[in-house]
């Protein structure tokens, strides 16, 4: 299913006024959070994290499981209470919004729908409660590709049908911000270029998309921006260019000798070699700072059997390795606005 888009709109402006009378205007970022920490007792899930997302954009929150991203998330929409700091929508808390769902549309994953009530039903039941026009729930339908099974009973839909209904639920309201955790996760090839296309459109539309998701291929083609945690700090709020040009160029080279890292580093006294499996030696190694040639010739002067010689160019997740696993998630503070 590909994404229409007759109803492109202007780019959305968050404004905070200054009253009746001329003056200045204020434009506040549509998401933001400001040295925002939560703590379960004596686990802090998240440590005095700031950063914002901007309006048009779409950016990607990574990081490892336990990193906090969906605390944060769960904090943005009030399903939680940070132990200091705010986190702000348009410049408000979520729950001093008067008609959220006309201003942020979340999907957390999970399915918040009664297993026996069908689609259509679930969608008109929330735009009532949210003082949405009953009209909307077709096109929110049509748009995430329900309309054919509106019909049928939400319990048995599949993964990817719910992650569609979910979806739908979260467009419900027209938002000007949305606010998706792992939102490809279930759906099939076609699901998962339908969803990359439908986010960008909302964020040439001018809207606020931020998305969680462990799969950074993914990522790097949708996003535009990146914020990644670790250990409940902020490591990095930056492009997905910059944070990909981070990592360097890699040689994999796969032997069929265990052990050799020694003789190899012998002969690439200037690489770095690492190998390709940190939990077992398997004849598989990464090495920088080599060309292919050099590599090849070090595995002949070594007496190793080559199974597989090549260049890898460096990517987001070449990247966020760098970042995370090299660094010891160490805060880093760059920020390439």
């Amino acid at each position: 299913m590909r994404i229409d888009d007759r109803a492109r709109r202007p780019a959305f402006r968050t404004f905070v006024g200054t009253g009746r009378q001329s003056g200045p205007v204020i434009v506040v970022p549509m998401l933001q959070f400001a040295e925002i920490s939560k703590r379960y007792g004596p686990v802090t899930a998240l440590d005095h994290v700031s950063f914002r997302v901007e309006e048009g954009t779409v950016t990607g929150l990574l990081g490892p499981n336990g990193a906090g991203k969906s605390t944060l998330m769960r904090l943005l929409v009030g399903l939680d209470r940070p132990t200091s700091g705010s986190a702000t929508v348009a410049g408000h808390r979520y729950r001093d919004l008067r008609w959220p769902l006309r201003v942020i549309g979340t999907h957390l994953g999970g399915r918040p729908v009664h297993r026996r009530r069908s689609a259509r039903a679930h969608l008109r039941s929330v735009a009532l409660t949210h003082g949405l026009a009953r009209a909307r729930v077709d096109e929110v339908l049509e748009l995430t590709g329900l309309a054919d099974v509106a019909h049928r009973a939400a319990g048995g839909f599949s993964l990817g049908m719910g992650q569609r209904l979910g979806l739908a639920g979260a467009l419900l309201g027209d938002p000007a911000a949305l606010v998706l955790d792992e939102p490809v996760n279930g759906l099939d090839t076609d699901g998962v270029r339908w969803i990359r296309e439908l986010l960008r459109l909302l964020a040439d539309q001018g809207r606020t998309v931020l998305i969680s998701s462990h799969l950074m291929s993914e990522v790097q083609l949708v996003a535009d921006r990146v914020v990644v945690l670790g250990g409940g700090r902020l490591l990095a709020d930056t492009t997905v260019a910059e944070l990909a040009g981070r990592a360097r160029d890699e040689v994999v080279l796969r032997t069929a000798e265990h052990g050799a890292d020694d003789r190899l580093r012998a002969l690439l006294p200037d690489a770095a070699i690492r190998p390709v499996d940190d939990q077992c030696d398997d004849g598989a190694w990464r090495v920088t700072g080599a060309s292919e040639r050099e590599v090849g010739l070090a595995a002949r002067g070594a007496d190793l059997t080559v199974l597989h010689l090549a260049r890898e160019t460096a990517d987001l997740e070449a990247g966020y390795l760098t970042l995370v696993g090299d660094r010891g998630q160490q805060v880093d503070s760059v920020e390439a606005r």
